[in-house]
């Protein structure tokens, strides 16, 4: 009898080992095959480009258009991120460590811009402020036959930072608020002015949360297609577009390869 119950326990063991271990199997498979979709195309790029000679390569990275193409790629991603965090940062401060009114509201609005596509903000400005836009409708029948042109790195910059600024917005505030404000409140009582106690006390403990930020508007900036091409700004991803359509795949893997090189950069 003792050895049956012995036998039913380790059977019921089993049983339960194998019940448990059943979602982590189903998880490792889904993984896998997500890693296998995800590489699948860094596997063709770098195969495209080993096929590639080598001096072919090398006039092809030391061409006026790739050092232009990259120059701009950095412009553009160094502009939005800079920009992003004047924004995000002191709004998350407004909303998190101020009696601003209506402060939920002011939380919320902050965080729209999120819900709508870059491109789209980007279609809107063009149509708005570009050359056959409204403002210049507007101003027309004034004598003002030229304004201002949108297009380029400042319009791309401008459209972008207002799309992703958000992102290094919510990662301020969620620091903010999970940081201590008793430790400020201390730093004053020791004749800390209120800069001086945000940049030796608040600024080192928000600091993962700007930089979590940053690098999320930096990625966007860098993969984002949509918004330099309504802008016409040359960067990677319109120009490995522009070159794929035109079947000429050598040129596209090795802006491609920079791209990657560029986002692995940043990740870094």
């Amino acid at each position: 009898m003792g050895t049956k119950d012995r036998y039913e326990r380790l059977r019921e063991q089993a049983t339960t080992s194998e019940r448990d271990s059943s979602p982590h199997t189903l998880l490792a498979v889904v993984s896998l095959a997500i890693s296998l979709l995800l590489l699948a195309p860094l596997v063709w790029i770098f195969l495209r480009a080993g096929e590639i000679e080598f001096a072919r390569a090398v006039e092809l990275l030391t061409s006026d258009t790739t050092v232009s193409v990259t120059l701009n790629t950095l412009a553009l991603v160094t502009g939005v991120t800079v920009a992003s965090i004047l924004i995000g940062v002191p709004l998350a401060i407004l909303t998190a460590q101020t009696d601003l009114p209506f402060k939920r509201f002011w939380t919320i609005t902050s965080a729209l811009p999120l819900v709508v596509p870059s491109y789209i903000g980007a279609f809107a400005f063009v149509s708005a402020f570009g050359p056959r836009g409204v403002l210049a409708d507007l101003l027309s029948p004034l004598g003002i036959e030229q304004i201002p042109t949108i297009y380029g790195l400042h319009g791309a910059i401008l459209v972008l930072t207002l799309f992703t600024y958000p992102y290094v917005f919510l990662t301020t505030r969620a620091s903010l608020l999970s940081f201590d404000g008793t430790v400020v409140e201390a730093a004053r009582t020791l004749n800390h002015t209120r800069w001086e106690a945000f940049r030796r006390v608040t600024l080192p403990q928000i600091a993962p949360g700007i930089a979590a930020g940053a690098l999320l508007v930096a990625l966007y900036a860098l993969s984002d297609f949509g918004t330099p091409a309504i802008m016409q700004y040359d960067v990677f991803t319109r120009m490995i577009y522009n070159e794929f359509g035109a079947r000429r795949l050598d040129y596209a893997s090795v802006l491609s390869m920079l791209l990657l090189v560029m986002a692995l950069g940043i990740l870094a």
